[in-house]
């Protein structure tokens, strides 16, 4: 009988949903094992980068116009091209730059726009321009980043005598040789061959125009002009077809063949001269190479210094970048072996294999560290085996992530790998509860299986909404604006993805791997707490699954089981102290009240603002600027050799010197920063201070350095930066004088340094003045006055050949011209009209004006930025609103306006999206709460447990000396949907507890006890969770820390303060309103009848708040109840 009754008691347990996977074990294995292969097929088949790929959602538009100044190319270029694409719907900004005979727009597209969709509409539009015959055709092209970059490589000779084009050739061989690899999709020959660009290609910087330099001298002696000589080059250099004919019943093709096929072959071209005879254009002229790219590299190997020149080579989409680095790398030390190399050599970097390499390493240190950390705390609550369970049965997650992230197209890279990390500490907390709770219900005495699924039931509903409130609160930043939030969606997605497979293994399959780890138990511990949670049926099939079992006392179990009782019963009898206590709750209720002001008004403002803080990685990135106009020639002779300022330091493993006009960029690569911690040597923040004091000789020149440690995150105009706008072009002499005044206040402020101003003045310019009406006399156009300026300052196109596979122009070209121009050498340029000679200085007069470098709009608007970094302890904040200040209270001229830069203005629309994401994550949560209590008010007790314990958040980033950033956002948004779990634990057991017909303080009382252990389990395992990230550089550490100070400050308020809370709100006896006690004053002599009646009411009014009784009293009166009750139902069995 009693068997029966078991037996129909347990069916009935582990009917529905729960029951099903347990006792379908065969199909949960089945399920494990498919999860386990599927996961392991995605681990090898996803794609791997060191940075993730991202659409950037961005078109570009250059325009070449040799020769033109800014303004020009600003009128009649850059303002034409906007015109034409600002009616287009997809496009959110437009942003442009028009420098010396370049105008550059950056489009960037609304969210949700495809950018090749939006690439196709504006290149349909931009053809239609019609723009000064002189513009080259505009390239169009959609940018993004580019997960096939594999590696550079620098090429140098040894003795350091090549020439530029004798190092261009040996990397165009490299090239051809690279490229027909299979794996390999291009090897661009580049100056700047450092993989810092997020734009897709590397430049090629191989690519040059052939100039056939006449001299002018021939040209004179024999009576020849450039066009002359045009026009006979053309002549020659000229493929004619003749017609098809047939020819024994075959048709063939017939053609004169006359096309120059190498740049020699033009120097055979004869020149009929005009007095008669004949001469070829070798016997006057010669030929140059003429690079369009104007940069020199220079390499620091070993203390000295190279000229160099580099490659960048991409693999193909479906090549492993391990494979692509391993074949490109043999091929390249394979021809530095055959003959014409030996005398070279060459050196590696930017490295993405064995970034990645590097980052998984470190990645597989931080993954076993967490396990570790858990999995220690773990076993000091729930045990050996319990604690092996946990951290196995999270991996099945991850798996399961891998799966959705190959399908949705992501790849594994730092973000993705870095987030699982994260993952790691909070999705556990859902594995953690159901193991403890089981666990709790095995020491009961239930068997196994019952005690499962039991525990499953129990806790069910707080862990689904839990996880659902945490998973809610990364829904709005995956779609945050700009490329900074196409970046971090990478985190909300993969942590998403853990949590969502997390819950649903832990409802679904680990309940049966669970029971196959778990053995039955011969003994039992008789908890009468527990009991008051059990219905009847619970009861009797406990007492059912006791027999045979041995009961054990609290004090004869193991240490951990005893301190863990311990803990819980000091816990319960502080409560029982306190907790009646009226000046306890309302302390307990005020004092976060007090941190919180506290907090927000001594503490934050003592935190600086870093949109993404720097780290100590392996590069350091400087910018040296000159005088704007001067030549790469003559600033690199300025720079100098670099190789003295990193001869002492071992942490600097090679320097690249890149100079491009008047700039000058040096990229110092370091060894990798565990080597340097392990070897005791400088960080990059000690090699940046120290790079400082050595950069004074070069500052002494007058020369402008900043950089230091790369930064992380969208570029900005400095710390600090203001940008001045008008959308009337005739105001920007005006717009350079306020700029200027700006310039000034920064650079008087000692919080700031390295001053930039985007208007920087060129040396000036010159404007020639036609004379019209002498002009008009002699008959002559303006259009013939350019081009004969044209022709001899720029050249004439005269052919094109074949190098390779790319087409060079031949242009023909005065010797005169060849070097330094002045505009006395314009004005002696002579002419012939008819038989008349003139000189263009009789028709014009030369005017020198000031001009600007470039000029930059945003949208309409002209726009300049003036920006500056901070010196070391300088607090942003506090700086930008003396800055902010200094700019809302300057007089400025008609038509200039303002508005913030710098890092907080220059990404202000993703900053506000990270405050609307924290405020739709608030409202999800507290819809989700609404839904579950059914209520408004006992979701805002949740909420105070989150929100006050952001004050312990602001001294957490305070001593450990983390700024306010992006990653401290997500890491409070992610604390919020953890947090709350704590008040859904709580809320859910005393709302249990009341509708089971207990007192309200005891029923408060007995919840927070009875979760105590999975509280302080759950905080304990997230917060050694996040440790590892502390250490990952002060990206990772932002968030990290965020999370463990702010769950640790919850877990201390919910389980001191808010049952403080919800007592006063919702269960503390309540007296009689004010107007009820009047009331019943006033009629109190005309109710004599009801004397005693209304004595016991105010009576009752006035008694002081009951103490609850002693919870353990209440729950031996309850066992002896149900101990009755049971023998009782022995007995009819």
């Amino acid at each position: 009988m009693e068997k029966d009754r078991k037996k129909e008691l347990q069916n009935k347990v582990t009917s529905g949903f729960w029951g099903f996977w347990i006792k379908n074990y065969r199909l949960s294995y089945l399920m494990t094992i498919l999860l386990i292969i599927l996961g392991f097929v995605s681990i090898l088949m996803i794609p791997k980068e060191a940075s993730p790929k991202v659409e950037l959602g961005m078109v570009t538009i250059t325009a070449v116009y040799p020769g033109a100044n800014p303004q020009d190319v600003d009128t009649l270029v850059t303002e034409k091209i906007y015109k034409a694409i600002e009616g287009i719907e997809g496009i959110s900004s437009v942003k442009s730059t028009s420098s010396v005979g370049v105008s550059s727009l950056i489009v960037s597209a609304k969210t949700g726009v495809d950018t090749k969709d939006l690439r196709t509409e504006i290149h349909s539009k931009v053809s239609s321009v019609s723009l000064p015959t002189e513009v080259k055709e505009p390239n169009v092209t959609a940018i993004a980043t580019s997960a096939n970059l594999a590696f550079s490589v620098y090429l140098y000779q040894k003795n350091n005598e090549a020439s530029q084009d004798e190092l261009i050739e040996r990397a165009k061989v490299l090239h051809e040789r690279l490229e027909k690899l299979p794996s390999v999709k291009s090897a661009a020959v580049s100056f700047d061959a450092v993989l810092t660009s997020s734009v897709v290609g590397a430049s090629d910087d191989s690519k040059y125009d052939a100039e056939i330099i006449v001299k002018d001298e021939a040209l004179r002696a024999h009576g020849l002009t450039l066009s002359n000589i045009s026009q006979q080059i053309s002549g020659f250099n000229r493929d004619i077809p003749i017609g098809n004919f047939r020819i024994d019943s075959k048709d063939y093709d017939f053609r004169i063949s006359g096309k120059n096929v190498y740049t020699s072959d033009f120097l055979k071209t004869p020149i009929s001269l005009p007095n008669g005879g004949t001469i070829t254009l070798g016997d006057i002229a010669t030929i140059e190479r003429k690079y369009d790219s104007k940069k020199i590299t220079n390499l620091v190997v070993d203390g000295k210094n190279y000229s160099a020149i580099g490659l960048v080579i991409s693999k193909t989409d479906s090549a492993s970048i391990f494979g692509v680095s391993s074949e490109a790398k043999a091929e390249i030390e394979k021809i530095f072996q055959e003959q014409g190399f030996k005398d070279y050599g060459f050196l590696y970097t930017s490295d993405v294999a064995d970034q990645i390499i590097t980052m998984y390493v470190d990645l597989l240190w931080n993954f076993v560290s967490t396990i570790g950390l858990v999995f220690v705390a773990m076993l000091v609550f729930v045990g050996l085996r319990d604690s092996i369970f946990s951290v196995i049965a999270l991996p099945l997650a991850f798996l399961a992530t891998f799966i959705m992230l190959d399908k949705i197209g992501y790849t594994m890279n730092s973000l993705t790998n870095f987030s699982l990390i994260i993952s790691l500490g909070i999705a556990i907390d859902t594995v953690i509860i159901f193991v403890q709770a089981s666990s709790a219900k095995l020491k009961l005495g239930y068997d196994p299986q019952t005690a499962i699924i039991l525990a499953f039931k129990e806790y069910a509903v707080p862990v689904i909404v839990g996880t659902i409130t945490t998973v809610v609160v990364f829904i709005p930043m995956m779609s945050l604006p700009g490329i900074m939030g196409r970046f971090l969606a990478f985190i909300p997605v993969t942590i998403f993805g853990v949590l969502v497979f997390g819950l649903i293994l832990a409802v679904t399959i680990n309940g049966a791997l669970y029971r196959a780890m778990v053995k039955p138990r011969n003994t039992y511990v008789d908890n009468l707490e527990m009991l008051e949670y059990l219905d009847n049926d619970q009861k009797e099939l406990l007492l059912l699954e006791r027999e045979g079992k041995k009961e054990v006392q609290e004090n004869s179990l193991s240490f951990r089981a005893r301190l863990i009782s311990g803990m819980t019963a000091k816990y319960r009898a502080l409560m029982d102290r306190l907790l009646p206590k009226k000046w306890y709750r309302r302390l307990a209720i005020a004092l976060p009240v007090f941190f919180f002001f506290f907090g927000f008004n001594v503490i934050a403002p003592q935190i600086n603002f870093e949109l993404m803080p720097a780290d100590d990685n392996d590069e350091l990135s400087y910018t040296i600027k000159s005088t704007v106009g001067l030549t790469s020639e003559a600033m690199d002779a300025m720079v100098g050799d670099v190789a003295p300022y990193f001869a002492n330091d071992p942490e600097i493993k090679n320097v690249s010197k890149v100079t491009d006009g008047n700039i000058t960029t040096l990229t110092i690569n370091l060894t990798p920063k565990k080597e340097r911690e392990k070897n005791g040597q400088k960080s990059a923040f000690d090699l940046e201070k120290e790079m400082a004091k050595k950069f004074e000789s070069l500052r002494s020149k007058g020369l402008h350095i900043t950089g230091g440690v790369t930064a992380q995150g969208p570029p900005s105009s400095g710390a600090i930066g203001i940008n001045l706008e008008t959308a009337d072009n005739s105001h920007f002499q005006t717009l350079v004088s306020v700029a200027k005044d700006f310039e000034k206040y920064l650079d008087s402020l000692p919080e700031t340094k390295d001053i930039t101003n985007s208007s920087s003045e060129t040396p000036g310019q010159f404007v020639f003045r036609l004379n019209k009406e002498l002009l008009a006399q002699k008959g002559i156009s303006p259009a013939m006055i350019y081009s004969v300026i044209a022709e001899q300052t720029n050249g004439i196109t005269v052919g094109s050949i074949k190098d390779g596979s790319k087409d060079i122009d031949v242009k023909l070209k005065s010797s005169t011209f060849t070097g330094a121009v002045t505009p006395d050498m314009i004005e002696n340029i002579s002419f012939s009209l008819g038989n008349t000679s003139y000189t263009i200085g009789n028709f014009l007069t030369v005017v020198p004006q000031n001009s600007v470098a470039n000029i930059v709009r945003d949208g309409k608007n002209v726009q300049i930025t003036v920006g500056a970094d901070l010196v070391e302890g300088a607090n942003s904040l506090q700086v930008n609103e003396k800055v902010l200040e200094f700019a809302k209270n300057y007089h400025y001229p008609a038509g200039i306006k303002y508005s913030a830069g710098g890092a907080q203005g220059d990404n202000s629309e993703l900053i506000v999206a990270m405050m609307t994401a924290l405020f739709v994550s608030m409202m999800a949560i507290f819809a989700t709460l609404t839904w579950q209590f059914n209520s408004y008010s006992r979701p805002a007790v949740v909420f105070y447990s989150v929100l006050m314990a952001l004050p312990f958040v602001l001294i957490g980033l305070w001593i450990t000396g983390n700024p306010f950033s992006l990653m401290f956002g997500i890491g409070f948004i992610s604390l919020m949907g953890i947090s709350v779990n704590h008040g859904i634990l709580i809320l859910d057991a005393t709302n249990q507890n009341l509708e089971k017909g207990m007192d309200g303080y005891l029923a408060l009382t007995e919840a927070t006890a009875s979760r105590l252990e999975p509280m302080i389990l759950t905080t304990l395992t997230t917060v050694l969770g996040m440790v590892p990230l502390t250490m990952e550089g002060a990206m990772w550490a932002g968030l990290a820390w965020t999370i463990i100070f702010g769950l640790l400050a919850t877990t201390f308020i919910a389980l001191f303060s808010l049952g403080a809370l919800y007592y006063e709100l919702f269960l503390k006896p309540k007296k009689p309103n004010m107007f009820k006690r009047i009331w019943r004053k006033i009629f109190r002599k005309n109710r004599s009848q009801n004397t005693k009646s209304e004595k016991n009411s105010q009576n009752d009014s006035k008694k002081p708040e009951p103490v609850a009784q002693n919870s353990l009293q209440v729950a031996e009166n309850l066992q002896n109840e149900y101990n009755a009750r049971m023998n009782q139902i022995l007995e009819v069995a």
